[in-house]
């Protein structure tokens, strides 16, 4: 994915009434949960991401492949 796909993709998702937590998948296949709408910046084509104890993870968009809405949890 390009830099402003996933930008672009990442506003949709976090700009939802009610924000829902969604996942970021690599071309690895390794998911990360996103659980705040503000967990992810950019600078060029790198996204920072931000967890909930301080820890970051920087990637490159080009190791995106999709972003997704968890799968909710069954009764």
């Amino acid at each position: 994915m390009t830099l402003q796909t996933i930008v672009a993709a990442y506003r949709g998702f976090t700009r939802r009434q009610r924000f829902r937590p969604f996942l970021i998948e690599f071309v690895s296949g390794d998911r990360l949960l996103v659980t705040n709408r503000e967990a992810v910046g950019w600078r060029e084509a790198a996204l920072i991401y931000t967890g909930p104890r301080n820890d970051y993870r920087v990637f490159d968009s080009s190791s995106v492949c999709q972003l997704l809405d968890v799968e909710p949890a069954s009764p």
